[in-house]
């Protein structure tokens, strides 16, 4: 796409094309037509979908015409989805695998056969599946677009490691990784860099983003995990005070920093 310097689409335009382009039903026969704004050489002429519609075509399953065998209106088997730009969460939660991943199937059918009207394909190649339970047994196998998805242990989604136990061992480990490494670079430039408000910054430029990111799921930390980010903050906190390594940080000196753990 090229834009011009005296012809371009504004924010109202978009929105505008938007409205009228997905009042029609996405996965009405036959494929619906796009309006489009007057065509110059260098103007994006058509909208054809965005984030907000292709969520909310995942989340309006039409479960009514689920049979005995999916179970898709099953009380206990509810359906989700979750979008971000191309990254697709679709999920179901119940108590029993066997109308749980019949049902996610089903979803899976909608969603590529709404995507097929559209012009587009899922990539099955890059598609896992995840059985979050208590219980070790094996769940029943889902196929997607011809193909059987691999179950996964961990998934890497939007940054954060997810584990089917839940544990979030594989994402704090991780976490910890990489926060060492930025605390090491930290420690460097501080031989050269004394000025504390700068390393400050650079802190929380570069390494409490990482303690910050997905935090709600923090409260289900255990007591070593907590550890394990709280002893990078520390680290973090002596190298920019200019402390000793044995130093015991106390609230005064998060005070210092106005900092919280």
């Amino acid at each position: 796409m090229t834009v011009g310097a005296e012809s371009y689409i504004t924010a109202k335009d978009k929105a505008t094309i938007l409205n009228q382009t997905f009042i029609s039903k996405s996965r009405a026969s036959p494929r619906p037509r796009f309006p489009s704004l007057k065509r110059t050489d260098s103007t994006l002429a058509d909208i054809l979908f965005n984030e907000y519609r292709i969520k909310k075509i995942l989340q309006d399953f039409n479960i009514n015409k689920a049979s005995a065998n999916t179970s898709l209106s099953h009380p206990d088997c509810h359906p989700e989805a979750l979008v971000y730009a191309d990254d697709t969460m679709l999920y179901r939660t119940g108590k029993n695998p066997a109308l749980i991943c019949p049902a996610i199937e089903e979803d899976l059918r909608i969603a590529a056969k709404w995507a097929d009207i559209w012009g587009m394909r899922f990539n099955a190649s890059k598609t896992v599946a995840m059985y979050i339970s208590r219980t070790t047994a094996t769940p029943p196998p889902i196929t997607f677009a011809g193909a059987t998805l691999e179950y996964s242990h961990e998934h890497r989604h939007l940054g954060f490691i997810l584990d089917s136990a839940l544990s979030f061992h594989a994402h704090v480990n991780a976490l910890t990784r990489k926060g060492a490494t930025e605390v090491s670079l930290l420690r460097r430039l501080s031989y050269k860099v004394k000025d504390r408000d700068l390393l400050l910054k650079i802190y929380k430029m570069y390494v409490r983003p990482h303690l910050e990111y997905a935090s709600p799921a923090w409260a289900a930390l255990t007591v070593a995990q907590t550890g394990l980010l709280e002893s990078l903050q520390r680290r973090a906190m002596r190298i920019i005070l200019a402390l000793l390594r044995n130093h015991h940080i106390t609230d005064a000196d998060y005070a210092a920093l106005n900092i919280t753990s």
